[in-house]
């Protein structure tokens, strides 16, 4: 637990130094990962090209959710505009 919290802490520090295309998606219901804080470091994130997603009926693994063939169809057409 601690070196989560460890972590948290680096990836907040550090987000600014993120100039890479970037898409952070969000859970509207995780109970792990605080969307507050989750959104402030997003909001640090350097780069141009960033999307954030929230899918307000998913919880913390939205890849092991119920919707998550729109949440992966969503990352998709993200992926596909970075494509040459």
């Amino acid at each position: 637990f601690c070196g989560m919290i460890a972590a948290g802490r680096r990836c907040m520090e550090r987000a600014v130094e993120l100039s890479l295309p970037t898409m952070m998606i969000f859970g509207g219901l995780d109970e792990i990962v605080s969307f507050d804080v989750a959104h402030q470091a997003f909001s640090k994130i350097n780069s141009p090209d960033k999307q954030e997603l929230v899918f307000e009926n998913a919880k913390h693994e939205i890849h092991n959710d119920y919707d998550k063939q729109q949440e992966f169809d969503a990352m998709w057409q993200w992926l596909k505009t970075k494509m040459p």
